[in-house]
């Protein structure tokens, strides 16, 4: 498996979002060791033990998606690609090679990329064929992370809020304004934008989960469905999902760490015919 020689994104707009991704996770995560768990449980008991572990393995699984789909080159680089353009192959004259059937140039990457989904503003690289099961991954543990803080943070910030009212939902919605008007102190302040994050977070990666699961589901890339490709499809959810995740999927996507046999991705099942 061929791996990126720069971890970090080549293009500004994808640094700047990667930087902002980094920043937001940590701060989040140290809020929730440092200032929530021990409001929750100050001794220190089973509780606050159990939330640190729970806590701790969703930063792993979390963290470790994230570099996977930085390091991992889903990309026509590193194959070996024919020189004679084959049925249901096309000639990319960027990349000046023949490129395999579900692939497309990344104008961003400048390459092009087997069974390309879309290019991850977040990691500054393009979720392909070898690396989309840890885009897949990170969005479960960050869903489960943000449901999971604003559990947690709940009683904490409306206590540092002053209660369920008007002055603690403006705060929660607009916390910057909120500070600069004087109506939160820094703490406040804090509390109320770790909150909103953490709640604007859980809505975000609901609504990327539903909209890219049921890409998976239909055997669809984001570019196949936006061009009303359906070839792919094998029919059922089950034989899309283990197209590209094999048949220990669900392991796959919950343990990341997992390593499972994946294909070449220069060819593909299709319902037309046996094989592309």
């Amino acid at each position: 498996m061929a791996l990126n020689k720069c971890f970090i994104p080549r293009n500004s707009g994808d640094r700047i979002s990667f930087g902002l991704f980094v920043v937001l996770v940590h701060a989040v995560a140290f809020y929730e060791l440092f200032v929530i768990l021990p409001y929750i449980d100050y001794e220190r008991t089973g509780t606050f033990w159990f939330h640190t572990a729970a806590g701790l393995f969703i930063y792993f699984n979390v963290m470790l998606s994230f570099v996977q789909l930085i390091l991992i080159d889903s990309s026509t680089a590193n194959q070996v690609l024919p020189t004679l353009l084959q049925p249901g192959w096309r000639y990319c004259s960027q990349c000046q090679t023949n490129s395999p059937p579900r692939s497309s140039h990344c104008w961003v990457c400048d390459i092009c990329v087997t069974r390309r989904d879309h290019h991850c503003t977040f990691t500054g690289n393009c979720v392909g064929h070898q690396n989309q099961h840890y885009f897949f991954s990170l969005l479960i543990y960050l869903l489960i992370g943000a449901v999971y803080c604003n559990y947690l943070n709940f009683d904490y910030t409306f206590e540092v809020l002053g209660g369920l009212n008007f002055t603690a939902i403006f705060t929660m919605v607009v916390p910057m304004l909120s500070w600069a008007l004087n109506f939160s102190g820094a703490v406040g302040f804090f509390a109320a934008f770790i909150s909103a994050t953490c709640i604007i977070s859980m809505v975000l990666f609901t609504v990327l989960l539903i909209y890219h699961g049921r890409n998976l589901l239909c055997g669809q890339t984001c570019i196949e469905r936006s061009s009303s490709i359906h070839e792919y499809d094998l029919g059922s959810w089950k034989r899309n999902v283990e197209s590209l995740l094999g048949e220990r999927w669900l392991a796959v996507l919950l343990f990341p760490a997992l390593k499972y046999q994946q294909t070449s991705g220069l060819e593909f099942k299709t319902h037309l015919v046996k094989q592309m």
